[in-house]
């Protein structure tokens, strides 16, 4: 899988170390290894071969209304089709400890515990945008989404899209 993915020296030393520091790390760790040219990370079960730099974080912070696409360092952010009038949203890096309140009268949930039942990957978390309406945060990229925003995007008749860049050889 290595080799197909042009990832150079996979042979039995290499293959060695990938077992010793990956899949024996503990079920619940977030290993990663660092090779030549890649970044091999495993996420629930699974090994993760991304570009270099593909899973530190980034930091970013900046205004948006909406009407145009958002390019930013991770993806592309947009409402389709793009609302007549602009929302007052901005769109930053996560921090932690947010919360998303998903139905009008129910309670916040941590966008934590969210992005690990959608099994995002820490490293894709620490990258992703947050959008913040009216001082709260309102999404999660477009995995989850407040019923405040999800209201206000309701009337404007658009959706929330995200379109992360993937520079990622494979999963497997």
């Amino acid at each position: 899988w290595l080799a197909g993915l042009g990832v150079a020296d996979t042979g039995a030393g290499r293959l060695a170390r990938i077992e010793r520091e990956l899949a024996g790390a503990a079920p619940d760790g977030n290993p990663r290894l660092v090779l030549p040219g890649a970044v091999l990370r495993r996420y629930r079960h699974h090994l993760h071969l991304l570009a270099p730099g593909e899973d530190e974080p980034l930091e970013y912070a900046v205004d948006w209304d909406g009407r145009q696409p958002l390019d930013l360092p991770c993806g592309q952010l947009r409402l389709d089709p793009a609302p007549a009038a602009g929302l007052p949203l901005q769109v930053r890096h996560r921090h932690g400890g947010e919360v998303l309140r998903l139905t009008p009268e129910g309670p916040g949930r941590p966008l934590r515990l969210l992005l690990q039942e959608q099994a995002v990957p820490p490293w894709q978390r620490a990258r992703w945008p947050v959008l913040w309406l009216d001082g709260v945060p309102a999404a999660f990229a477009d995995l989850a989404v407040s019923a405040a925003l999800a209201s206000r995007l309701a009337r404007a008749g658009c959706v929330l899209r995200f379109q992360p860049i993937d520079r990622a050889p494979g999963a497997v």
